[in-house]
Formats: C-alpha cells, sequence, structure tokens
C-alpha cells in the first residue's frame, strides 16, 4: 500500500535526532553559512551604499542625522529619518545599481542554498558530510534562484485565490530544490518531478511542513533550525524517490 511508504513522522523523527547526534555539525554548517551570506551582503551592499553616498546628497544628509542619533542615543527621530528617504528621491544609475546588487546578493544566496542542500543530502545518504560540500554545487545556484522566485510567485498567487491554491502549491512543490541540486533538473523539470513524488502523500508532507514553519518562531531560532528542517526535507525527498 503506498501509504506506508513515507509517513511525516518518520521525516520529523529523524530531522530531529540527527540534530541532536550531530551538534556541532549542526551549528558550524549554519555559522559558515551565515558568516558567507553576511560576506555576501558586505561585498556588494558597501560599494552600493557608497555609490549611492555619492550619487546623493540628499542621502548623505540622512546618514548624518542618522550617525547623530546613534551617537545621542535618540532612536526615536531614526523612524522619522527614515521616512524621509524616498526611492523617488533616487537617481536612475542608482536604481539601477540597488537593483543589480540585490540580483547580484540573491544569486549568491541562491549558490550557498545550492551548496548547503548537497551537504545535507550527502550527510543523509553516507552518515557523514564535510564542510566543504558547502563550496560546491554552485553553479546551480542562478538555476535555484529563477526557480525559487516562481515558487514564490506561484504561492503568492496561490493565497490570494482564497488560499487552498497557495497550500497546494507549497506542499506538492516544496521538493524542487533537491532536484536541481541533486539530479541537475532544470527549472519546470524540477517542479514537475516534485510534484510527481508528492502526489500521494500531500497531507505527509503538509505535516512536515506544518512542523517546520513552527519552528519560525523566533528569527534567532530560524539560523539554527534550517539544519534540522533541511534534514526533515531531505528524508522526504529520498522516500519519496527511492
Amino acid at each position: 500500500m503506498s501509504w506506508q511508504k513515507f509517513v511525516a513522522s518518520d521525516a520529523i523523527i529523524y530531522g530531529f535526532k540527527e540534530t541532536v547526534n550531530n551538534v556541532r555539525l549542526a551549528l558550524y554548517s549554519m555559522l559558515i553559512l551565515l558568516c558567507e551570506v553576511v560576506a555576501s551582503l558586505l561585498i556588494i551592499g558597501l560599494p552600493t551604499l557608497i555609490f549611492a553616498l555619492w550619487q546623493m546628497p540628499s542621502l548623505r544628509a540622512a546618514a548624518v542625522q542618522i550617525r547623530e542619533a546613534f551617537r545621542l542615543g535618540s532612536y526615536g527621530v531614526l523612524q522619522t529619518i527614515f521616512d524621509q528617504i524616498s526611492i523617488t528621491q533616487m537617481t536612475l544609475s542608482v536604481k539601477i545599481i540597488f537593483a543589480l546588487a540585490i540580483l547580484i546578493f540573491l544569486i549568491l544566496c541562491s549558490m550557498f542554498a545550492a551548496g548547503y542542500i548537497r551537504m545535507i543530502i550527502k550527510f543523509h545518504d553516507t552518515g557523514s558530510a564535510n564542510l566543504r560540500e558547502l563550496c560546491m554545487g554552485w553553479h546551480r545556484g542562478p538555476r535555484l534562484l529563477l526557480a525559487g522566485l516562481i515558487f514564490f510567485v506561484g504561492i503568492s498567487l496561490g493565497l490570494c485565490l482564497f488560499v487552498i491554491p497557495g497550500i497546494y502549491i507549497l506542499v506538492h512543490g516544496i521538493l524542487f530544490p533537491f532536484f536541481i541540486v541533486d539530479k541537475n533538473a532544470g527549472v519546470i523539470d524540477s517542479f514537475k518531478k516534485s510534484y510527481a513524488s508528492v502526489s500521494g502523500y500531500g497531507w505527509h508532507i503538509g505535516a512536515v511542513l506544518l512542523v517546520g514553519l513552527a519552528m519560525n518562531f523566533n528569527p534567532i531560532i530560524i539560523i539554527f533550525v534550517c539544519f534540522t528542517k533541511l534534514l526533515m526535507y531531505t528524508h522526504a525527498y529520498r522516500r519519496l524517490t527511492t
């Protein structure tokens, strides 16, 4: 009977059990991933901000006001200062640079995510993983980003259409990153494979997603439970595709 192939409790128990047994790997991997994202943000964001300050005198004035507010401890005026900064005041060149910076940052984050998923899959399959895996599989990052944007738009539109379609898309498309990273699937093909794998197990995958969402109750916690959630999704992926 098909329902015996995969049950949500198996994935949930596996995720928490392996996290407890490999706390050091979970912390180290998330710390490296966090440092990579912060470094990308600084490398891309700092030059972009400097360029914007150079191009926009009003932004330079706001930066001086923000610095003084922090120096004097007048944090209450920060919201007023931020309200005075409008995107309409930006020159076309600044808008283009900001757009490119955001795009590059998202691509880099997707590259890191691809390496992280690759590491989790290897850990699930072999019981061990090398942190160098985080720096591999980056060439699939742009494809992962494109698929992620399509996935996000689909969920958003689905939620606007009486909620249920959005939940359906989320549940049946959640495994697309694994097919891109593990099987080198294309963007559309990854969604097709995810849908085919989840079909018949929607309630079980939904339960795993629900537990994962419940773990996002705190911004700090989100950073460290990513390891556990990916373990749960990887277990579901392997059980549904083997």
